[in-house]
């Protein structure tokens, strides 16, 4: 099929969208209007190892494409301006997706003349090596919207998981329970080494605290808010995540997170992008070898325990897994009960594929009960 795709966004995700595209010499336009943005998305596209995208902080350069897919920051505001203004200036049969990561695609598309034309195309980083991508059905998406995001999809090597519309969708839906539980975690005292251990001893690539640092707290924090908003009940509002987004302390990017990290300057060169852009809630490497190494942790992320575990009466690393474990086992069950999806077989893909959850274990997500053996 012939695509033109045009990409809202040169940060990490947009540039890993844009790459993907390029590496099926598919005709890529990569709009952002950064300070530096030019420099940027061509840094980012040599770490794909990739060439020949188009840079533009032109939106009307973006009128010839025929898929557009929107990767700016996670804020509802920022991308329903942006997606107004890109559907006035493409052919009235042009696919536009977002790549949001938690905003409900029928919410962005509230503010669009033509939201059947509109879907969201969720990725996940990095996208080389994360070939699932969620497809998101709004409201009032056409059937053929959808078909042809799945073509578009396929055409680049990419799986697509047909989900829909709700707050978080599959992927991040089950990622946020896991993140919940270790900030509880964090604060009941429990260290955070031993957090992150559990979890990869258990056969996760990376544990939740880190994971936080590599997606950023400015995401964590951007994208917990919209699902509390939607999950209240089921959402603590840590105030670790807080402090440190007050403190600026983004994480990986910033140079300290919840640790104090070394070797981040690659890290922050890239973690810019259209209205700060990042990898995306849940979008992370997860694969171990990182060259970035966590010094110690930063006093800003210690100073909210509320008790401190004793040494000779610690939390058994089981009972941090399986507290780090059930809850995404639960919010798999309230998925299903949604009808986000029709079938469990669908949310064990989604935690294998899209979280990197260990294949061993991808029968819980297919059971009725909880029962980690």
């Amino acid at each position: 099929m012939n695509i033109k795709l045009g990409v809202l966004g040169g940060g990490i995700m947009g540039a890993g969208i844009a790459a993907a595209f390029r590496r099926k010499d598919v005709p890529v336009v990569v709009y952002d209007i950064a300070p530096g943005g030019r420099e940027m998305v061509e840094r980012n596209l040599l770490r794909e190892e990739v060439s020949g995208a188009e840079f533009t902080d032109q939106l009307s350069d973006l009128s010839g494409c025929n898929v557009v897919i929107e990767s700016v920051v996670e804020k509802i505001d920022v991308k329903q301006e942006l997606l107004k203004a890109v559907e006035d200036i493409v052919t009235s049969d042009c696919l536009i997706g977002s790549n949001t990561s938690t905003i409900p695609i029928s919410r962005l598309a509230s503010v669009l003349q033509r939201p059947d034309r509109f879907c969201g195309i969720h990725f996940l980083h990095p996208v080389r090596n994360r070939k699932l991508t969620e497809i998101v059905c709004g409201e009032q998406t056409a059937p053929a919207t959808l078909s042809q995001a799945d073509a578009v999809l396929k055409s680049v090597d990419q799986t697509p998981l047909w989900v829909k519309d709700c707050p978080g969708f599959v992927v991040n839906r089950l990622l946020q329970p896991y993140l919940n539980e270790a900030l509880i975690l964090l604060q009941e005292g429990v260290d955070m080494d031993r957090i992150d251990n559990a979890a990869v001893n258990f056969g996760m690539a990376w544990g939740p605290v880190k994971t936080m640092d590599e997606i950023g707290i400015d995401t964590t924090f951007n994208a917990g808010r919209v699902l509390y908003e939607a999950f209240p009940d089921r959402i603590t509002v840590s105030p670790i995540i807080v402090s440190l987004y007050k403190s600026k302390c983004l994480g990986v990017k910033s140079g300290q997170g919840f640790r104090v990290w070394d070797g981040c300057e690659a890290a922050r060169a890239s973690g810019g992008g259209y209205a700060s852009e990042t990898a995306g809630f849940g979008a992370t490497h997860f694969q171990s070898g990182t060259d970035l190494v966590g010094s110690e942790p930063n006093p800003k992320a210690q100073k909210w325990k509320m008790w401190v575990e004793q040494d000779n009466n610690p939390i058994p690393e089981q009972e941090i897994v399986e507290r780090l474990i059930r809850p995404m086992w639960e919010e798999g069950r309230r998925i299903l009960a949604d009808g986000i999806v029709e079938s469990a077989e669908k949310i064990r893909i989604a935690a294998c594929d899209g979280l990197a959850f260990p294949a061993k274990y991808g029968y819980l997500f297919e059971q009725p009960n909880f029962q980690l053996n």
